[in-house]
């Protein structure tokens, strides 16, 4: 794989790298995409940049859930979904390969949990899962991918991309996007000042917050209403 330092890169040829090092990864079974956390154990990490928010509560009480779980298994959508009521509940995880067996499948069917497998930087991707939702907008969508953060593209505009990919997703009921990203000094590389971008946001009707989480990452809370911009103020 491509050793060019990264910094020098354009988007595209950092998108190239990503891909390329995504295939590696797929063929090896080595991706570090996440780290096989519970919900419970995503309520904790997000606690800093929920602010009290009660989510699990919204959750359990919503006439129906969608979940979207960026990076990941199934392991924390099926944490949570044996414990939400609704009959209406559809929860899918997007990762580089589908790694379930036969039965773990049908188990994860029977709580209405899918799998999208893909790269994030490919947009055939995320056309694959405005499928799987089939028309449905995100109550939930949360991206902790930890360890395979440092396999995207190391690019601002990138992030920016997929902000906006994730937004569109949001129900404007409001939907609420959580993710993890890279630590503020590495952000800052990337032109990426995550506290001016949240005081942007909440400027322009997107309530936000940013906090550090554990290991130094940048946590992130954006919330769609029905007052806020279908084009996320990012730029």
């Amino acid at each position: 794989m491509s050793d060019i330092t990264r910094p020098e890169l354009s988007l595209r040829e950092e998108i190239a790298i990503s891909r390329e090092r995504a295939k590696y990864h797929r063929d090896t079974d080595i991706w570090p995409e996440h780290d096989n956390a519970t919900f419970e154990e995503y309520l904790k990490r997000f606690g800093a940049v929920l602010n009290g928010i009660p989510l699990l509560e919204r959750l359990k009480t919503a006439p129906s859930v969608t979940v979207v779980d960026l990076m990941s298994d199934t392991k924390a959508l099926v944490s949570l979904f044996k414990d939400l009521p609704q009959k209406d509940k559809l929860g899918i995880a997007v990762g580089l390969k589908d790694n379930r067996t036969d039965e773990e499948k049908k188990s994860d069917e029977s709580l209405g949990v899918h799998v999208v497998a893909g790269d994030l930087t490919d947009p055939a991707t995320w056309r694959n899962l405005n499928h799987e939702l089939n028309g449905r907008k995100a109550t939930l969508i949360v991206e902790s991918a930890r360890a395979g953060l440092g396999a995207l593209p190391a690019s601002g505009g990138f992030y920016a991309v997929m902000a906006q990919r994730a937004w569109n997703l949001l129900s404007e009921d409001g939907g609420i996007l959580l993710a993890e990203l890279e630590n503020p000094l590495t952000l800052s590389d990337y032109g990426i000042n995550p506290r001016k971008q949240a005081e942007r946001l909440n400027q322009n009707g997107v309530p936000s917050a940013v906090n550090l989480g554990s290991r130094g990452n940048t946590l992130v809370r954006l919330q769609r209403n029905p007052e806020s911009p279908s084009r996320l103020p990012l730029t």
